[in-house]
């Protein structure tokens, strides 16, 4: 061999032609709601108990709320760890007007005539929910449907 020329290199033996074991997927993440922090079952949901975590998507089904709307004044039906994700199971619409609660109800539109008393409750109620009501200074029964905590409209 002449000086300064390099013989050619030797083929790689066939055992080692077989490709390269392809790279496990990188798995796909989402967002999904989760308790910022431990909360008891009945807690009614504040938006600073929960916040957006990105997780796993097959760790995620349509059973677990993804996003935050819609879920401040909802209650909890069970206790949640810190970092756990929130399942629809998981929450109801809270009771806004407890029975024996005083009750600010409303009749008609301020566009048009609008008067409020306060009445008893008679029952438990959640938003949207029919209940009845007892005026208390003249013990008349009422129906009305619950608009927020300690509020209604009469029908």
């Amino acid at each position: 061999a002449k000086a300064g020329v390099t013989p050619a290199a030797a083929p790689p033996p066939p055992s080692s032609l077989s490709p390269a074991p392809k790279p496990a997927p990188a798995p796909e993440f989402r967002q999904v709601v989760v308790a910022s922090t431990n909360l008891l079952a009945g807690q009614v949901l504040q938006r600073e108990s929960l916040k957006l975590e990105r997780m796993e998507a097959d760790k995620i089904n349509k059973a677990h709320y993804q996003e935050l709307q819609g879920l401040d004044g909802q209650e909890l039906m069970r206790a949640v760890r810190a970092g756990e994700p929130i399942r629809i199971s998981d929450l109801r619409p809270a009771t806004l007007v407890n029975r024996g609660d005083l009750v600010l109800m409303t009749v008609g539109t301020p566009a048009t005539f609008q008067i409020s008393v306060k009445a008893e409750a008679m029952q438990d109620g959640r938003a949207g929910e029919q209940i009845k009501l007892r005026n208390t200074e003249s013990g008349r029964t009422l129906s009305a449907v619950v608009t927020g905590k300690g509020t209604a409209r009469g029908l």
